[in-house]
Formats: structure tokens, sequence, C-alpha cells
């Protein structure tokens, strides 16, 4: 069951991961793109630069709070179904 429980956090490391990519790329995407935009949108490309660019910071960090402090325990039933808690 240990090494269930460290696949799972594994699995959602590698997904924080991806999100950190996904927000990281969206953020350099608005702001090269930015120019070619009309004047009037330009602000907005900026606030979703800002945005994403702090949404891809808190995946990082999530990445590895997960594996570090327990956040994500697994335990299960007698009918082999997954409980998942979040907590300690």
């Amino acid at each position: 069951m240990n090494e269930e429980v460290n696949l799972l956090v594994l699995a959602t490391q590698y997904m924080f991961w991806v999100g950190f990519v996904g927000m990281a790329a969206a953020t350099l995407y608005f702001l090269v793109e930015r120019n070619s935009l009309d004047p009037e949108y330009r602000s907005v490309a900026t606030v979703a630069a800002l945005v994403t660019f702090v949404a891809a910071i808190h995946y990082y960090f999530m990445k590895d709070a997960v594996g570090d402090s327990g956040l994500l325990r697994k335990s299960l039933d007698s009918r082999r179904k997954f409980d998942i808690s979040i907590g300690s």
C-alpha cells in the first residue's frame, strides 16, 4: 500500500508540473502577443500574463508541497475503493 501512496504522490506532482509548464507558456504567450493587439486590449493581455504568472508560481510550489508534507494521503477501505483525504 505504501508503494501505491508513493505512486499517487508522484502522479500528483507530475500533474502540478504539467500545470506549471502550461501556465508559464501562457504567460510567455500573453507577453509576446501583447504588442500585436489593439492598444485598448494590451492591458487585458498584461493582466492575463500576471494572473497566469502567479498561477505558475503556485503550481511550482504545490508540486513540492504534496510530496514533502504528506498533504495528500490515501487509504483503502475493505472494498478496495480509494478514499483521498486532504490534510495531515
